[in-house]
């Protein structure tokens, strides 16, 4: 590889300070290129669907495969909007964290001016009690 000259210096870079420089120019222009793309894709991303209804429900890993079943019984996969608390409905209520209620609302809240959600569902899960409770909005 011939030497290049750094354009603020004029002095002469080694080959191997001029293929950092050429990696570092591609590594920039490659990471603008997908930042690019994935911005001009969000606008249409967001203003497709409408949510239909509001999910709230434990942040236990092994229950979201079931979460998932559950909203596609009902018909709402790909449909509904997600709050996950500790405790699902618990969480939202709870005297020990009062800052989780509010954001429970605030998001519910969000939720229906936003997506126009008309219902809302939340999980209970107890030891040796499992259901799920509807919301009337």
């Amino acid at each position: 590889m011939k030497n290049s000259r750094c354009a603020h210096h004029r002095e002469a870079l080694s080959a191997s300070e001029a293929s950092r420089r050429k990696f570092l120019q591609l590594a920039v222009l490659g990471s603008g290129v997908s930042l690019l793309a994935v911005m001009t894709e969000m606008p249409a991303a967001r203003a497709e669907g409408q949510a239909r209804t509001l999910l709230l429900s434990c942040m236990d890993y092994r229950l979201m495969d079931e979460v998932e079943r559950y909203m596609l019984r009902r018909g709402l996969y790909h449909s509904y909007d997600h709050i996950v608390l500790a405790g699902a409905s618990l969480g939202a209520i709870t005297d020990k964290y009062p800052e989780w209620s509010r954001t429970f609302w605030d998001h519910l809240d969000l939720s229906v001016k936003l997506h126009g959600i008309h219902r809302a569902y939340s999980e209970i899960q107890r030891p040796l009690l499992r259901s799920q409770v509807k919301i009337p909005l």
